[in-house]
C-alpha cells in the first residue's frame, strides 16, 4: 500500500484528499488538541467518501448547492479551518458532489458548523434564507436548544450530529430530535461511554506503541515505516514521522468485535411518544476531562450536563487551582440571566460537583477549529482569580451552596 497522505502539509488540503482518494492512498489528519495534544489520525479515503451518499441525502446537498466554509479566501481553495476535520470534511464533501464553495454566509445553501461559528454567522446565513432554503449542520460540541431555536426561528434548517475525528459519524438529529445512530452505524453505550461500529472509523493514529488501557480496551496505532496497525490489515507508511502517543485520555480504544471509543460519555433515553418514543442517545461530553478537588474526582462533562436545560447562552465549567482542596470547579456563563437559574440547579449537584466561581464573559474564546478553547479560559479564569485570591474554602453548608459572586473575565487579547 502507498504512503499515507499528510494532509495538513498540503498547501490544498482538501484537494490533497481528493488526489489521494483517487489514488487509493491512506490520508493522515491532525487534530485540533482542544482536549489535549494533537494527534494525528490516519484513515482510509472510504471512511469519508463511503458517507458522502447518506449526508448528502439528509441535508439535500448536490451540485447545485453552496457550502460556505468560515475562513475560506474568497479567491479559491486553501487551508479553510487549519486544525479542523469538521470543515476539511465539509470541503472535501462539497467539492466530490460537485458544489460550489463560497466564502460569505451570505451566499450559502449549506454549512457545516461548529456551535460557536452558528452563533457569530446567524446573522449572514439568515440573510441567505430569505433568497434561497439554507440547511446547517452542527457538530463539535453540543448544541445550546436556545441557539438552534433562534436559527430556526431565522428560517433556517438545522441539523446535527455527534461523531469524533477518530469515529466520524456517530449519530445523527434534525432540529429538537434526539440523537439517532447514523445509517451504517451501530452505537452502544458501555459503562457510561459511548462505542461505534461502522464502516466509517479510523484506522488509529500515526506513530507509537500499540497500548492496552485500564479498560481493557487496545489504543490503535500505527508506527511509521513498519507495522501500520493492530489488527490484521496491515500495511506501511513510509512519508509519516514517528509521533509517539502514550497519553490514553480520550484516544481512540477498540474492542474485540470491532466496537471503539474515544471516551465520550453518555446515556440511551426514551424519546417522547409524539416523536416516535423509540431510544435516543444523549452525550453528556468528554469522559477525559476530570478535575479533582478535595480528594473527590468530577467528570465537568456531568456538570455541563444537568446545567445545560437552563442555561441559554454558551458556557463551560473548568477546573482551577485552588490552596486548600487542590482544584475548584467553575462555571462561566456569556449571558447574565443564565447565573441564577444555573447556580439553582447546581444546588441539585453532590458538593463535589457544584461550581463555586462563577465568571462572565462576552462570549467564549475559540480555537481554530472553531470549538471552545478551554485552555484560554482555564488561563483566564485562573489570572482573575489569583489577582483576587478566595483563601478560605468554599462552604457547601452555606445558605447559597458555596458560591462567589459573578466576575468577569477579561479576554486575553484585551489584557
Amino acid at each position: 500500500m502507498a504512503g499515507a497522505v499528510d494532509v495538513a502539509a498540503a498547501a490544498d488540503p482538501a484537494g490533497a484528499v481528493l488526489a489521494a482518494h483517487r489514488a487509493g492512498r491512506r490520508i493522515v489528519l491532525t487534530t485540533s488538541g482542544t482536549a489535549g495534544r494533537p494527534r494525528r489520525i490516519v484513515r482510509t479515503t472510504a471512511s469519508w467518501f463511503d458517507s458522502f451518499p447518506v449526508v448528502a441525502r439528509l441535508t439535500g446537498l448536490d451540485a447545485s448547492s453552496r457550502m460556505w466554509l468560515p475562513g475560506r479566501a474568497p479567491d479559491g481553495p486553501g487551508r479553510v479551518g487549519h486544525g479542523s476535520t469538521l470543515s476539511l470534511f465539509a470541503e472535501v464533501l462539497a467539492r466530490h458532489t460537485g458544489a460550489a464553495c463560497v466564502a460569505r454566509p451570505e451566499d450559502a445553501t449549506h454549512a457545516h458548523l461548529t456551535p460557536g461559528q452558528l452563533e457569530r454567522s446567524l446573522d449572514g446565513l439568515a440573510a441567505a434564507r430569505a433568497s434561497h432554503p439554507v440547511h446547517v449542520t452542527v457538530a463539535g460540541e453540543a448544541l445550546p436548544g436556545a441557539l438552534r431555536e433562534r436559527a430556526e426561528a431565522a428560517g433556517l434548517r438545522v441539523s446535527r450530529y455527534y461523531g469524533a475525528a477518530e469515529l466520524s459519524f456517530v449519530a445523527w438529529a434534525v432540529g429538537d430530535a434526539g440523537l439517532r445512530p447514523f445509517p451504517g452505524v451501530e452505537v452502544d453505550v458501555r459503562d457510561g461511554e459511548v462505542w461505534a461500529r461502522s464502516p466509517y472509523l479510523s484506522d488509529g493514529y500515526a506513530g507509537g506503541t500499540p497500548q492496552t488501557d485500564d479498560a481493557g480496551g487496545t489504543l490503535r496505532t500505527h508506527a511509521a515505516g513498519g507495522t501500520m496497525r493492530t489488527d490484521a490489515a496491515g500495511g506501511t507508511e513510509a512519508d509519516m514521522d514517528t509521533d509517539t502517543h502514550t497519553d490514553t485520555g480520550g484516544a481512540l480504544r477498540t474492542a474485540p468485535d470491532g466496537f471503539a471509543t474515544v471516551g465520550d460519555r453518555g446515556r440511551w433515553e426514551t424519546e417522547r411518544a409524539a416523536d416516535g418514543g423509540g431510544r435516543v442517545l444523549v452525550v453528556t461530553g468528554r469522559g477525559d476531562d476530570a478535575v479533582t478537588t478535595a480528594a473527590a474526582t468530577v467528570l465537568v462533562a456531568d456538570v455541563e450536563a444537568a446545567l445545560r436545560p437552563v442555561v441559554t447562552g454558551a458556557f463551560a465549567v473548568l477546573g482551577l487551582p485552588h490552596t486548600s482542596l487542590g482544584q475548584v470547579l467553575a462555571a462561566v456563563l456569556t449571558n447574565p440571566s443564565d447565573l441564577e437559574p444555573a447556580q439553582a440547579a447546581a444546588r441539585g449537584l453532590t458538593a463535589a460537583q457544584r461550581p463555586r466561581l462563577w465568571f462572565l464573559r462576552d462570549g467564549l474564546p475559540v480555537a481554530a477549529s472553531g470549538k471552545t478553547d478551554r485552555a484560554a479560559l482555564r488561563r483566564e479564569a485562573a489570572a482573575l482569580h489569583a489577582s483576587a485570591p478566595d483563601t478560605s474554602a468554599p462552604d457547601p453548608s452555606a445558605p447559597d451552596g458555596g458560591n462567589r459572586p459573578l466576575r468577569r473575565l477579561v479576554p486575553e487579547r484585551a489584557r
